[in-house]
């Protein structure tokens, strides 16, 4: 799988489920899905960049999250765990907190033990 293909896999694979405030007016869900895609397409074209491995023990599994979105957990190479959540502390949420917004994080399947295939950790 090429690195556009696992990356475009990746991006369709990703789903903010922001939640109403718990002010009197409730944020407008749609507008917090807006707010937060350009962090999530950040977030996971920044992840695919660290997908590379020559055996599944160079992969792990991580929690793919900040403060304006939750996509569950993708496989990463086990050597760029601390590059991949550094990015994710820096994910810029202001505009989405600044609207009232908050994360309710998705049903995630359990993750499936992470494997290299073609020098990608999936």
């Amino acid at each position: 799988m090429t690195g556009a293909a696992y990356a475009g896999m990746l991006v369709s694979c990703a789903g903010s489920q922001p939640a109403h405030t718990s002010g009197s007016q409730p944020a407008d869900p749609a507008r917090c899905s807006a707010l937060a895609r350009p962090a999530i397409d950040q977030a996971l074209a920044e992840i695919a960049k660290h997908t590379a491995c020559t055996t599944d023990a160079d992969c792990v599994s991580i929690g793919v999250g900040s403060a304006c979105f939750d996509v569950c957990n993708r496989a990463v190479s086990k050597s760029d765990v601390d590059a991949v959540n550094g990015l994710l502390s820096k994910a810029d949420c202001q505009q989405f907190q600044a609207a009232g917004c908050r994360v309710t994080p998705p049903p995630c399947a359990p993750p499936q033990p992470p494997k290299c295939s073609q020098g990608h950790c999936e």
